[in-house]
């Protein structure tokens, strides 16, 4: 089951990859508790999805939002997760 447009519960855990339901790297974003896959944008910057999860996360909850990087990709998260 695709979790885009579902409202997170409990504790799943999504992966979503760079190919995620044949979009390439779109972004996730949640509102209104809500997550949502973005088409993604060329801004001919570095593209940082992990950061702009974690920025929509803290915007939406506020001081309920909690992130946790395991892993990743150069110093993407870092921004996101000091959001939070």
């Amino acid at each position: 089951m695709s979790p885009v447009g579902a409202t997170p519960r409990g504790c799943p855990v999504w992966v979503f990859t760079p190919h995620h339901q044949g979009r390439h790297r779109g972004r996730v974003l949640l509102v209104n508790g809500c997550l949502h896959l973005l088409e993604p944008v060329k801004t001919g910057t570095i593209n940082l999805p992990i950061d702009f999860f974690f920025r929509s996360l803290s915007e939406d909850r506020g001081e309920k939002a909690i992130g946790i990087i395991l892993s990743g990709t150069a110093s993407d998260g870092t921004i996101g997760v000091r959001t939070i």
